[in-house]
């Protein structure tokens, strides 16, 4: 079931409240005034930063590949002078 916070206009108190969409809520918890609204709220938290978009990702993947080949020959050159 979804939260639904409200706001009391007689006593200014907000309350929340878990309830169907259908149902809804129709005296304040605190003070039983029937003159409460609801308070609309995020649906979702909003993301520190956007994700990546998918172009990235792959020219990331490319660059982490082509450093460990680069490091792999690396190796292997100082192998065969051994």
């Amino acid at each position: 079931m979804p939260q639904y916070v409200y706001r009391c206009d007689v006593c200014e108190k907000e309350f929340s409240a878990f309830h169907l969409m259908s149902e809804t809520i129709s005296q304040c918890n605190f003070c039983d005034s029937e003159k409460i609204e609801r308070i609309p709220q995020l649906t979702s938290k909003p993301l520190s930063k956007p994700p990546p978009q998918p172009g990235e990702m792959v020219k990331s993947f490319i660059e982490e590949t082509k450093n460990d080949i680069e490091e792999q020959n690396k190796e292997a050159a100082r192998e065969l002078k051994a």
